[in-house]
């Protein structure tokens, strides 16, 4: 009769360890997936100083993120200091200036050999193809890499929030099944007493 009893209470204990172990592996899986897609977003990369021609595909606010630690077609860019580098943004066909400021908020990420750091934000009202000019003001200074995306910041807080739920809704529901089966317990031991 015993044995009745401890099975669907040790069927608990197991049940709420996987669902542990489930959420722990969800959180690492939306976690990792959701920073390397957010990274893709800063697809546009370029080489300065100089000047590049870059397609923007969506209206809105952008961000200019310094990869002091890149990689671009297999070569290696490490940069220690950007100090007097200087950026320019114009519309191509209409030769609008588009007023580069100071990031509102510092962002930085390290994932897969890139490290960077926003450096500007700006806006654009329209599309189009954008000439990014960029160089040191002494007229010396290393070659390094920068990223353009947009939406960086709001997705990493996005992926870091799911993952975060889903780690809360875990645990929760783990120490729910767990509660549930040690009281099982208590209520078994109270009746076999009796």
């Amino acid at each position: 009769m015993e044995t009745k009893v401890n099975n669907p209470r040790r069927k608990l204990y197991f049940v709420s360890l996987a669902v542990l172990l489930l959420g722990i592996v969800l959180f690492f899986i939306v976690l990792i997936q959701g920073v390397y897609s957010t990274l893709n977003a800063l697809g546009t990369r370029v080489i300065v100083p100089g000047t590049s021609i870059i397609e923007l595909e969506e209206a809105g606010k952008y961000s200019i993120f310094w990869e002091y630690d890149s990689v671009i077609d297999g070569k290696l860019f490490q940069t220690d200091s950007i100090n007097g580098l200087k950026c320019t943004l114009m519309k191509v066909n209409t030769g609008e200036l588009i007023t580069l400021e100071s990031p509102s908020v510092n962002a930085s990420y390290s994932v897969s050999g890139r490290e960077g750091q926003n450096i500007y934000e700006f806006n654009i009202a329209e599309t189009g193809k954008y000439e990014l000019k960029a160089w040191y003001e002494n007229g010396e200074g290393e070659e390094t890499v920068l990223a353009i995306g947009k939406g960086f910041g709001m997705a990493i807080v996005r992926t870091v929030l799911i993952s975060v739920i889903i780690l809360f809704v875990t645990v929760g529901t783990f120490i729910s099944i767990f509660i549930i089966a040690f009281r099982r317990k208590e209520e078994s031991m109270e009746e076999f007493m009796e």
